[in-house]
């Protein structure tokens, strides 16, 4: 295996991707510098209120969607019996 992979390697160097590339060492930093960054909102009550009742909106259609499938498959499945 070693023979083969090492053959490979040296007549067809772009066969295999590096994990050294350019490419992949940025993207690599990239990740590294955004992955513990903390984020910080900084937003007044009124926002805060806003957020808070699409929220509540956003679950109260969520909820009556479900509601109304678990209905609608509930009366499909009395109409077939």
């Amino acid at each position: 295996h070693a023979l083969v992979f090492g053959a490979i390697q040296r007549f067809f160097p772009d066969f295999f991707p590096s994990p050294f590339t350019d490419r992949r060492q940025n993207l690599l930093a990239l990740y590294e510098s955004t992955e513990y960054s903390e984020l910080t909102i900084d937003e007044n009550w009124r926002e805060k209120l806003i957020r808070i009742l699409e929220a509540a909106g956003f679950f109260i259609v969520d909820n009556t969607k479900k509601f109304y499938v678990q209905l609608s498959d509930r009366d499909e499945s009395k109409d077939k019996n």
